[in-house]
């Protein structure tokens, strides 16, 4: 397992291997996934589809959408390699429906479109902000993945099962349908499911809160902000994000989102001590005051905000230590 490779290393394989020069037929195991995943989209989303293409490559999956899926209505490749976008670009042809783009997608944002469908072909395993990227699908979206059992150049995870492949994406993804291709002594695991929320949206705060305890603070973000998208009215929905917010230093936007709660639930003395203690960890001692007294006139017997108080007290040296 090795290190996550930039887009100079998948210009130059993309450039020098005759593999990715085939057409999509001549390509063993690749082949079948790309197949398989056709058919289970066909199967399962009946509108005319926009697909989000997320790592690209050469265009060979593209390629076979053109051919095999007439319900395709827009298509949009993403690959940071810009061999592989040219490839691609030059593999699919003339096709309005198809566009591609250059594109790091660290930093990628999704469309909200209920006709939506995300790929992500052989991907994953390329790159550390897997978590953080499918966080940001928007909820309800079908999502089609495969994954390898096996270590290659550029991998920075693989998994030896099925199950590693959905202790890590099921709390995202409601895996619906799993296939499994053979790979002489190894594995692709093929998944399509949909994005987690579009069901129970009140979940998504719980998810949210795995991640949140388990340090992936971008993870946990992504999923407050849809969940606030689905629970706009919830003063806990303004809450949870604004104190996930705080944790990663983004103390501005954690304090309109904290107001936007207080707002919807101005006699939360929680909420009040929160603001309190996020300005305190700011070493905004006095202003945290102001919200320490204010949750003490809400619920005098709040022990918590009592404590905080007097520590931010003794930070202005306004009591005796």
């Amino acid at each position: 397992m090795g290190e996550e490779k930039d887009q100079h290393f998948y210009n130059n394989i993309y450039s020098s291997s005759e593999k990715y020069k085939r057409r999509p037929e001549q390509i063993k195991y690749y082949y079948e996934v790309w197949c398989e995943g056709i058919n289970r989209i066909k199967n399962c989303v009946s509108q005319e589809k926009h697909i989000i293409d997320l790592g690209c490559g050469p265009g060979h999956f593209a390629s076979l959408l053109a051919l095999h899926l007439d319900t395709l209505e827009k298509y949009e490749g993403y690959d940071f390699s810009e061999a592989a976008i040219n490839m691609a670009k030059s593999l699919v042809g003339k096709d309005d429906r198809f566009k591609f783009y250059e594109q790091n997608l660290r930093d990628f944002d999704f469309p909200k479109k209920n006709n939506l469908v995300v790929t992500m072909y052989e991907f994953l395993e390329h790159i550390s902000f897997d978590l953080e990227l499918i966080s940001k699908i928007p909820p309800g979206t079908w999502t089609v993945f495969s994954v390898p059992s096996y270590d290659s150049a550029g991998h920075v995870r693989w998994f030896d099962s099925l199950q590693e492949v959905k202790n890590r994406y099921e709390r995202l993804i409601k895996i619906e349908s799993v296939y499994t291709c053979k790979v002489k002594k190894n594995k692709i695991y093929l998944c399509m499911g949909r994005k987690v929320g579009f069901d129970r949206p009140e979940k998504l705060i719980q998810v949210g809160n795995k991640y949140k305890r388990e340090k992936k603070l971008e993870v946990a973000i992504q999923i407050y902000y849809q969940n606030l998208e689905f629970n706009s009215k919830s003063y806990l929905s303004y809450q949870v994000l604004a104190e996930a917010l705080a944790e990663n230093g983004q103390l501005l936007e954690s304090l309109a989102y904290f107001h936007q709660a207080i707002t919807l639930n101005q006699k939360s003395a929680i909420c009040h001590f929160l603001i309190g203690k996020t300005l305190f960890n700011y070493n905004l001692h006095y202003e945290a005051t102001i919200y320490f007294k204010k949750a003490l006139t809400i619920h005098p017997g709040l022990i918590l905000a009592s404590n905080y108080l007097e520590k931010a007290m003794l930070k202005l040296g306004k009591i005796e230590s």
